[in-house]
């Protein structure tokens, strides 16, 4: 084989081991950590009070029947 082909080897394994490796880093890391959702659930909440939540009930009973 020729001596390209071998330096483009050695440049390739450690850019795939970084494209690999610092995802699953980050992921390691910050494993035990939760989204946190109360803006999503303030905003739903005030959704449900502006249009009512009667009408959602309804429609979901309709489809069910």
């Amino acid at each position: 084989m020729s001596s390209i082909l071998w330096l483009n080897i050695g440049l390739a394994v450690p850019f795939l081991l970084a494209f690999t490796g610092v995802p699953l880093w980050l992921t390691l890391n910050h494993a035990d950590t939760a989204p946190d959702h109360s803006e999503a659930r303030g905003y739903l909440a005030a959704k449900r009070l502006r249009i009512g939540a009667a009408p959602q009930l309804a429609s979901v009973a309709r489809r069910a029947a």
